[in-house]
């Protein structure tokens, strides 16, 4: 199993929920995810793993949230093989 690191910034009790990418003053991507629910007992973070497992076709059992799960801006963890994990770097460098 391989491991792939990126960053987001949650925007919870939003209207609807989407994945943005954002560029860095590096031309790093960056994801601002919007949930719907609130920032309440994890239900925003467990929102957001399952929005990204959606996004990325891979098992929600394949994301963690690595840092800031009291945060905003969180670092995602991606544990899966190395196909899936290529094809993840693929859709993030592609600027989703």
């Amino acid at each position: 199993m391989d491991k792939f690191c990126f960053a987001v910034r949650v925007t919870p009790n939003a209207k609807h929920e989407t994945i943005n990418p954002h560029y860095d003053m590096f031309g790093f991507v960056h994801l601002a995810v919007k949930v719907t629910v609130p920032p309440e007992d994890g239900k925003a973070n467990k929102a957001v793993i399952k929005l990204l497992g959606e996004y990325f076709k891979i098992a929600k059992s394949c994301l963690s949230i690595e840092k800031g799960l009291q945060n905003r801006d969180k670092i995602i963890s991606i544990s899966a093989d190395s196909r899936s994990i290529d094809r993840c770097k693929i859709l993030l460098s592609r600027g989703i």
